[in-house]
């Protein structure tokens, strides 16, 4: 569980499948106590892969979905904390909301081709997000439609939420 949580490489939910099967886009992520790096990598029918990492400036606990555009890749960075206290009653009951950071960043980062990289971070509520409904980007303005549900409490209401 713990190498789960810091240090060990985990591969990201929800691959995307891009440009009629010619392309499939997926992640990893390898947490520390501090921080975080998460590595995009973008496979190719033909066997070609590229790959691009980041560093983020905090552990990245439950990542669930990303979104994908023709120039970057787009994901939630939640405001969870680890605490050990209730582990044994399950991994899910070790995360909580963290009071020092109350806010999510969603990141906006540029694919591997990107001949100038723009990188964008915005700081939004902090709900939880589990997935991407749609996201439209027009290169300069982005719009995300996301399922979210507030993690303080349970069971979750579940909304959608707009995130320009």
């Amino acid at each position: 569980m713990l190498d789960y949580l810091i240090g060990g490489d985990v591969l990201g939910a929800h691959p995307k499948v891009l440009e009629q099967g010619e392309l499939f886009v997926y992640y990893t992520i390898r947490n520390s106590l501090s921080d975080a790096i998460i590595t995009f990598y973008e496979a190719r029918r033909n066997g070609k892969v590229s790959k691009k990492e980041y560093s983020l400036p905090y552990p990245l606990y439950f990542t669930h979905d990303f979104t994908v555009t023709p120039t970057h890749y787009v994901f939630v960075q939640h405001n969870l904390e680890l605490d050990m206290t209730d582990y044994k009653r399950g991994l899910i009951n070790c995360l909580k909301s963290n009071p020092q950071r109350p806010f999510n960043l969603v990141h906006v980062l540029p694919r591997p081709f990107v001949a100038v990289p723009t990188t964008t971070t915005i700081a939004t509520q902090p709900f939880f997000i589990t997935h991407h409904l749609a996201f439209h980007d027009n290169n300069l303005y982005a719009t995300a439609y996301s399922h979210c549900f507030d993690w303080n409490i349970l069971p979750p209401p579940g909304f959608i939420t707009k995130i320009d």
